[in-house]
């Protein structure tokens, strides 16, 4: 592990020597690898059919993982392929990661986020929670949006630092609700 590590590092090193050295390379890396939604509408349509086959696969797929909710054994035994429900489930959840990186770079906290939102507000029913967390992802990626242009009078915060600005608190309080955290 520890060689994997040290490989990483060197490997990280590598790359940014060579990516720094190249102005044009590391403006190019840079707004790819922050998130944010300015200069992304030329990717959508890319992207599209992989969102579209995604949220198609994802919105039916609630009866089930209800079933896999209450453990491996129940939801056999009322009938469904486990390890295939598994698998299926695993596939649309990287379709649909794959989809919103590809188009907006890698933003945190969206999806947790919106899960937990959507748990809060719909109850553990899958059927409901599925919908309700794709709204609010939608609603929270935009707002962290406005807010990001909105901070600064003559710039802007991506949306990527802002969803963790918005993400990081929420979930310190979610766990200080829970009482996970003991301080």
């Amino acid at each position: 592990m520890l060689a994997g590590v040290a490989l990483a590092a060197v490997m990280s090193s590598l790359i940014t020597l060579l990516v720094v050295r190249d102005e044009a390379v590391y403006a190019h890396l840079r707004f790819w690898s922050v998130g944010q939604l300015t200069g992304r509408a030329k990717v959508l349509d890319e992207i599209l059919p992989f969102a579209v086959a995604g949220l198609l696969l994802a919105l039916p797929f609630g009866r089930t993982l209800n079933v896999l909710s209450m453990g491996e054994d129940a939801a056999r035994g009322l009938g469904v392929r486990v390890e295939r429900a598994q698998l299926l489930g695993a596939a649309v959840a990287v379709l649909l990661c794959a989809a919103a990186t590809a188009a907006v770079g890698p933003v945190a906290f969206v999806g947790l986020v919106a899960a937990h939102c959507a748990r809060m507000l719909a109850g553990a029913d899958h059927r409901w929670s599925l919908p309700l967390s794709m709204a609010c992802g939608a609603i929270l990626l935009i707002g962290a949006d406005i807010a990001g242009r909105l901070v600064l009078g003559h710039g802007e915060i991506q949306v990527g630092v802002m969803t963790a600005v918005i993400g990081t608190p929420f979930f310190v309080w979610l766990a200080r609700r829970r009482n996970l955290v003991r301080v």
